[in-house]
């Protein structure tokens, strides 16, 4: 369908690099992992916890119009 998936967490990308060389699921991912350590784009899209300074999951698609859809 031509989609791009792309996963973010206030991880930096040294641990999403150190996730793929030690742990063996994560080995062959192929898809991009975005870091926002600030919590900027958490923020933006409504899923940080100021508490735990952590992002909450959450599943966004972005139609290419510019549109959001949440899947809640």
């Amino acid at each position: 369908m031509g989609a791009k998936l792309i996963t973010m967490s206030t991880d930096t990308e040294f641990t999403h690099l150190a996730w793929k060389r030690d742990e063996k699921e994560l080995a062959d991912v192929k898809y991009l992992m975005g870091s926002d350590p600030t919590g900027t784009v958490s923020r933006l899209f409504g899923v940080y916890d100021p508490g735990s300074g952590l992002a909450l999951r959450g599943t966004f698609i972005i139609a290419p119009d510019g549109t959001l859809f949440n899947s809640e």
